[in-house]
């Protein structure tokens, strides 16, 4: 889930909480990367990403 807190005047932030499954974490990185391409000011999304780079994260 990614909500978008809009301030045009100085940029986008937006509160996202990861998901557990691999389908819905998929959805939400590629619905960020639609974002990402629409965005033409700063931007910042903080959350609980619910994702490891790695194994040894865990």
């Amino acid at each position: 889930m990614l909500n978008v807190i809009v301030q045009p005047r100085y940029g986008y932030f937006g509160m996202m909480i990861g998901h557990g499954g691999a389908l819905e974490r998929l959805e939400l990185w590629e619905e960020m990367e639609e974002l990402a391409g629409n965005i033409q000011i700063p931007w910042l999304v903080g959350g609980d990403f619910n994702v490891i780079l790695n194994e040894e994260e865990k």
